[in-house]
């Protein structure tokens, strides 16, 4: 076994494992892929008898975690050839990228497709996948607004984006770039974009075309306005024939507005909104490669106003105790000797730190915030789509 970069000489060998390890994905979308991504990502690869055995990919991304930025990198085709699986390939070429990338990146995520394995490695769930149905019954009585644009203004939706998550505590920022990139792909299988001034939803009727249901799938939906948005997938019904659902991924926030309307600060006051059908499940994980740029920066709060309380946490697995101190609204970290007041586990402090809580572990929030209860709040909305 021998460790190497991807050429385009490799190109071959690079889609015919890809397409052996994700049948799902389409011909033309693999075509794309190698097209236009492969040239400029990043790649690791593991290679047994100039036969391709394993290969990673790495897509620049930028998190945001309680208003800290956070340079990170997308992993994806994370592949091992079926015959050489069981053997510690994956394990130890994800070694390797983590310390490339720790050169330029404060964390690597990824959408998993077997948690156990990943969490194995010290990956850590922290957002969910809220997948909302929402029958276009439900949207009556809103007015249609919206057209399709088949070349989008991506400056113009990343601002729609952007005003959309600002009030996450924990999303990916969707750049013109991103935003590119991904509608480039969408359009491999058809997809489109439909967008008024407030909103903007790509999608994909590739779902919608292999079962006839008349559900949509829209793999990015956001919306400076809940009703702009709203408005927007009825005018899907014009633009679209058979139209009887939606299902898109939904904010944490979104989520309980929907379901506690009294209590929603919707952008639309007064305005009745439906309620779409939750199904939740772990979606985005992450490993952290440099803590203290992950943590410093982050908003913090202090109380008193006068004082800056700090902790010592010890992360097991790790080699050293870290403080972390809250000053003038923000925190940061630093290595320290001094004994630890707390003790985590690395899934568990990054948890903490995500302000990720699926209610089955509780123990880093209480345990972490039982010395200052409000140092970081224990309650936090993140938001990702699947790139």
């Amino acid at each position: 076994m021998r460790p190497g970069k991807l050429t385009l000489s490799d190109l071959n060998q690079a889609r015919e494992l890809w397409s052996l390890c994700f049948p799902e994905d389409s011909e033309a979308f693999v075509d794309w892929f190698f097209a236009n991504q492969f040239p400029v990502l990043s790649n690791w690869s593991v290679w047994e008898k100039d036969r391709l055995r394993a290969a990673v990919y790495a897509m620049p991304y930028t998190l945001t975690c309680r208003g800290n930025n956070i340079p990170a990198a997308l992993l994806l085709g994370v592949a091992t050839h079926p015959e050489t699986r069981r053997r510690g390939l994956m394990r130890g070429l994800l070694h390797e990228v983590h310390t490339d990338l720790a050169e330029s990146c404060a964390a690597v995520c990824l959408h998993p497709s077997d948690h156990s394995f990943y969490h194995k490695l010290g990956y850590s769930t922290v957002a969910d996948h809220l997948r909302a149905h929402l029958p276009l019954s439900a949207l009556h009585p809103f007015e249609p607004c919206g057209a399709i644009e088949p070349d989008p203004d991506f400056d113009r939706l990343a601002t729609i984006n952007q005003q959309h998550s600002e009030h996450m505590e924990f999303y990916a920022i969707r750049d013109r770039g991103l935003l590119a990139r991904r509608f480039a792909d969408l359009q491999t299988g058809g997809g489109f974009c439909i967008a008024n001034e407030q909103a903007y939803a790509f999608v994909d009727p590739e779902s919608e075309r292999a079962d006839r249901s008349g559900i949509y799938y829209l793999p990015e939906f956001s919306y400076a306005d809940i009703t702009a948005g709203f408005s927007l997938l009825i005018a899907l019904r014009d633009s679209a024939s058979g139209v009887r659902a939606f299902e898109f991924s939904l904010p944490i926030t979104d989520a309980n507005a929907w379901l506690s309307p009294q209590n929603a600060q919707h952008p639309t006051p007064n305005t009745q909104h439906p309620t779409p059908i939750l199904t939740r499940e772990p979606f985005l994980m992450l490993y952290g490669l440099n803590w203290p740029a992950i943590v410093s920066g982050m908003r913090a709060d202090t109380q008193p106003a006068t004082a800056s309380p700090s902790k010592v946490i010890h992360i097991l697995g790790e080699d050293a105790n870290w403080r972390i101190t809250a000053a003038n609204g923000t925190a940061s970290m630093s290595a320290v000797q001094t004994p630890s007041d707390i003790t985590l586990s690395r899934d568990q402090f990054t948890r903490w730190i995500c302000g990720y809580n699926d209610g089955g572990d509780s123990v880093s929030e209480s345990a972490a915030n039982a010395m200052c209860p409000s140092f970081f709040p224990t309650l936090s909305a993140y938001f990702f789509d699947r790139y």
